[in-house]
């Protein structure tokens, strides 16, 4: 029962957690989170949880902007860095911001540049790997606090089906 308990108390994050979350994000060039922070009211989980969201959802992205580049499809390509344009300014990456803004006016008359995107993609790729090592390290500790050893040994003498 202990273990039960113990795993669903873990689910809450204290403000301490979310204070060195903020601390490393911090600490991450290609971020500002304190302007971000401010521009949404100073609400910090919710900071953390688009930052999280972010992180999770834009190697796809990366993927995409190859493909489409590949293509160059004006429109496509128009949407893919306006929508990471949009997200990355709601989690203080401002350079990524600018960067997929000229690439953004160039497209819209119909000027593509390979140069611009490759600058994107790297931006992007940077931002993700210094988010990854937060995030990946969060999720490594989190699991060993829901799942106690004590929850998760298993004696000789248990019958495991």
């Amino acid at each position: 029962m202990d273990c039960i308990n113990n795993k669903a108390e873990n689910h809450y994050q204290p403000e301490n957690d979310n204070d060195e979350i903020i601390s490393q994000l911090q600490k991450i060039e290609e971020l500002t989170p304190s302007l971000a922070l401010k521009k949404m009211g100073g609400r910090t989980k919710l900071y953390i949880s688009l930052v999280k969201s972010f992180h999770m959802g834009q190697e796809q992205t990366i993927a995409d902007l190859d493909a489409e580049h590949e293509l160059i499809d004006y429109d496509l390509l128009y949407r893919t860095t306006h929508t990471l344009k949009s997200n990355a300014a709601y989690i203080g990456a401002f350079e990524l911001v600018k960067l997929c803004n000229t690439c953004e006016l160039s497209l819209k008359n119909k000027v593509y540049s390979s140069s611009m995107l490759a600058d994107i993609v790297l931006s992007l790729t940077t931002l993700l790997q210094q988010l990854g090592l937060i995030f990946n390290q969060e999720s490594k500790e989190e699991n060993n606090r829901s799942f106690p050893q004590s929850c998760i040994q298993i004696n000789a003498n248990d019958n495991v089906a």
